[in-house]
């Protein structure tokens, strides 16, 4: 392990919003950790879930040779009692670091799934979770290939009169070009569903709400991948080699449509979001971009959102938490060191809201 690691977290603001399942999402990351004596590759899996318990899923594997577990550590990062599952509206996030012995460094896919999603308004049932691993050794690093590192809150939410953009955090140590869609058949997704009144950024990876007619819990079904900046090849140990472009991709559609327009309204203590054109006036349909060239990782990043009731005002720092000073600045870079404490402040206001809790989504051990 490096001296100073990189920490990628997300923080939550809950707020004294009423709120009445199982699944609510889950994350999976893989770091090269060197070969063994006998020649098998070392290799750590981190995998987060939350569930309406604090579980722990494990994983299969579906093609190639996934080697064996040597190793695993699990913990629970954050739990809260302000979800929407069917059953006790708890959610609690846990995460596993398994260490496989991996025979070869050819590619491999890992399988999670189960039944079921919390109730959501897009109709999820059975969840599916893919991960593609490659390990060859890239001719631009000389190391094995890294897949990237996301993070995503596993329960956000947004009232229905306030449009927003959630960075979903995907950072790659190779330094690769990485991309967000959603999942387009199985495993990558049970019903691979693309929520109405929402617009996915692939290339940057953020996702926009701008108006949906319902109300509810939402579930996100993404897929996170890595594409070489230039041509790259990827060597394995028996000899032979892969060559990898980067990747090209095709626009077929865009905004999604939605069946009621974004209302306008005269009223004084409800803040709208006016528009001249609804939302539901556009003419396309679901945005997607598919690409052209196979991705290096393939990785899972699905989540619940829950459309909340309607506020007054959207401007933050009314009845929406506003992050203020000591707090870290959105995207900014925070280095932890191997057996040294790293601490940072979080402080939030609100002036027509109470903050009950900071939700944080890190590594285990961060409290």
């Amino acid at each position: 392990m490096s001296p100073s690691t990189p920490v990628l977290l997300h923080l939550l603001l809950l707020v004294s919003l009423a709120s009445a399942g199982h699944f609510y999402g889950g994350t999976m990351s893989f770091t090269p950790k060197g070969r063994n004596a006998d020649g098998t590759f070392k290799v750590d899996f981190r995998y987060k879930n939350t569930h309406d318990w604090c579980d722990y899923e494990g994983w299969y594997c579906s093609t190639g040779n996934c080697g064996s577990s040597v190793k695993d550590v699990r913990g629970t990062i954050d739990s809260s009692s302000r979800g929407r599952s069917g059953y006790n509206n708890q959610w609690c996030e846990t995460e596993t670091v398994e260490t496989k012995d991996i025979p070869s460094d050819k590619p491999f896919q890992l399988l999670q799934n189960s039944c079921c999603w919390i109730p959501t308004v897009n109709g999820l049932l059975s969840w599916s979770l893919e991960t593609q691993v490659d390990l060859g050794t890239r001719s631009d690093t000389g190391e094995p290939n890294r897949s990237p590192v996301t993070a995503i809150l596993p329960f956000i939410r947004v009232p229905q009169n306030c449009q927003r953009s959630y960075n979903l955090m995907a950072f790659d140590p190779d330094g690769d070009r990485v991309r967000c869609r959603y999942g387009l058949v199985r495993p990558e997704c049970d019903r691979c569903d693309q929520p109405s009144g929402f617009y996915l950024d692939q290339d940057s990876c953020s996702l926009q709400y701008g108006y949906t007619s319902t109300s509810g819990v939402y579930g996100f079904e993404l897929v996170v991948e890595d594409f070489p900046n230039q041509h790259i090849t990827l060597s394995y140990t028996d000899g032979s080699t892969a060559s990898p472009w980067p990747t090209t991709t095709n626009t077929w559609a865009r905004w999604p449509t939605t069946a009621s327009p974004l209302p306008t309204t005269t009223n004084t203590w409800a803040r709208w979001p006016t528009t001249t054109t609804p939302w539901s006036s556009t003419t396309s349909t679901t945005e997607s971009l598919y690409s052209s060239t196979a991705p290096l990782s393939k990785l899972p990043l699905h989540f619940s959102l829950l459309v909340d009731s309607i506020v007054p005002s959207c401007d933050e720092g009314m009845y929406l938490p506003r992050f203020v000073q000591p707090t870290p600045h959105n995207g900014e870079h925070l280095h932890a060191e191997v057996n040294k404490e790293l601490e940072f402040r979080v402080k939030a206001e609100a002036t027509h809201s109470t903050v009950n809790d900071v939700i944080v989504s890190g590594p285990l051990n961060i409290t």
